[in-house]
């Protein structure tokens, strides 16, 4: 009997994945019809959707770079094609995540008497090393340091279970590294106007990512964001696009010197909060809380005298007890018929967002890209979200599950089944051999074969393996015959 090299057993593992549980996933969500519709193409004689495969394959072994994965997988052979496919400039990838992300918000829809909301907001992607497109210096609020890298500045839409990525821009800064490359990309390709948008301010980002949500029919009740995206811009977009759809704006509020009208008055945060009266306390949680309804100026003409009115909002105010420290919190509300509790309840929502970026740098390896080109970088993270939304379909099936666990779980039910696959082609290539060495022994009838068939068995199996083993080096894809 021959010997089973190697590399088929490769080639039975990448067999094995295309009728797995991971064909049907991405049958789930028509990847293969989504990918040509789009324009992303084979490359190099390999079909598209078998590097979506290795791509998602890298997701279980849990490594830091792409060329460590593959070197895993045993698929070093991949990793030009990988890295042409990922640094493609003409690809749109973003229309394939919000297509796919569009898929998810019809299928898996809010509960009865629930609501949806659509979550924005920004992490930092360190980078360091020299001529790395687009590398800029941004200021980290959470640990008060600059660092080099960029801003991702992220899309969400929940249905209060699951929390999936709809869009996403790789944003460079003003402040420039020193070696840092400019972007050179075909201005006619899809890369370089996302390049165009990533210079842009975080508010024009945001208010374009909630129009590309409203074309794709991405349903959703609340806009929920941080004070940092609050602008005279941001408060016309919502009074003048959201409001007339009924989509309402809940976001935390600085407590600084920005002036509302109240009344014939105009009034900092702090002295609204005055205003508002007394506290009520809420005897489940302890917390305290008050509301003052104000009006919003429109800052955008700067060179109008009249100050003007963009609407009507509620500001809420609430005491929490943290570490003995009595701490203020203000919520603003375009919606003033909820209540103050109904309001804190909607914004506590927005923590999705952050489980949701932990997710996807623990376990889909959104930093795993280390090409210091601006284009394969943020492929590769796109990539990444729209595998991350596939995985939360199956939470949707099983929600006392993590990301993490379902994750695992996915990848040893993929293993198991290439082992399985592997039994049955070592069976299928040995059937043949076995009837050949029956019939070479004269066992013409089973009765004379059935009495001897333990021994012949153990003889057939075990006889070419004893004369001849090798040793595959996997390292160096050398073979050596010890015996």
């Amino acid at each position: 009997m021959s010997l089973l090299k190697y590399h088929q057993i490769s080639q039975v593992k990448s067999e094995a994945i295309n009728t797995s549980s991971l064909e049907s996933l991405l049958k789930g969500f028509r990847i293969r019809s989504l990918l040509t519709r789009k324009g992303i193409s084979r490359g190099n004689g390999i079909q598209v959707i078998q590097l979506i495969y290795t791509l998602f394959l890298m997701l279980f072994q849990n490594k830091r770079s792409i060329s460590e994965a593959l070197k895993h997988l045993d698929q070093t052979c991949k990793k030009t094609t990988i890295n042409d496919f990922l640094n493609n400039p003409f690809f749109k990838w973003r229309p394939l995540l919000l297509s796919v992300a569009q898929q998810f918000s019809k299928k898996y829809k809010h509960d009865e008497g629930k609501y949806n909301v659509l979550i924005i907001d920004d992490t930092s992607k360190k980078k360091t090393g020299k001529f790395v497109e687009g590398l800029s210096y941004f200021y980290d609020h959470s640990i008060h340091s600059y660092y080099k890298g960029y801003q991702v500045v992220l899309a969400a839409w929940s249905n209060l279970r699951t929390c999936i990525p709809f869009d996403i821009v790789l944003k460079t800064g003003k402040k420039r590294c020193k070696h840092s490359k400019r972007c050179d990309y075909p201005i006619e390709s899809h890369t370089h106007k996302r390049y165009l948008e990533s210079r842009k301010s975080k508010t024009k980002i945001s208010i374009a990512m909630i129009g590309r949500a409203l074309r794709y029919r991405i349903q959703f009740d609340y806009l929920l964001w941080d004070s940092w995206y609050n602008c005279s811009e941001a408060y016309n977009f919502v009074f003048r696009k959201l409001l007339p759809k009924g989509i309402h704006l809940i976001s935390m509020v600085k407590q600084g010197n920005e002036l509302y009208k109240y009344g014939k008055q105009d009034l900092t945060v702090k002295e609204l909060q005055v205003k508002a009266g007394t506290w009520t306390k809420d005897e489940k949680t302890g917390i305290k809380y008050k509301s003052i309804e104000v009006e919003i100026y429109d800052k955008t003409d700067k060179s109008s005298k009249t100050k003007s009115v963009t609407g009507k909002v509620k500001l809420c105010f609430f005491k929490f007890n943290t570490k003995g420290k009595r701490r203020v919190r203000v919520l603003l509300s375009t919606d003033t018929k909820l209540t103050e509790l109904e309001i804190l309840e909607r914004y506590t929502q927005r923590w999705s967002i952050e489980v949701m970026i932990k997710d996807l740098k623990q376990h889909m390896g959104f930093n795993q890209s280390m090409s210091s080109k601006y284009a394969p970088q943020l492929n590769d993270m796109t990539i990444k979200c729209i595998f991350y939304i596939m995985i939360c379909s199956l939470k949707e099936r099983t929600p006392e599950k993590s990301i993490g666990q379902l994750i695992f779980e996915f990848g040893r039910q993929i293993e198991d089944y290439c082992i399985e696959m592997f039994v049955k082609y070592l069976m299928k290539r040995s059937f043949r051999e076995f009837i050949n060495e029956v019939k070479n022994k004269k066992y013409i009838q089973l009765e004379d074969l059935i009495p001897l068939y333990d021994d012949f068995i153990e003889d057939f199996f075990s006889r070419d393996y004893i004369d001849k083993i090798v040793e595959v080096d996997v390292n160096n894809n050398k073979k050596r015959i010890v015996a």
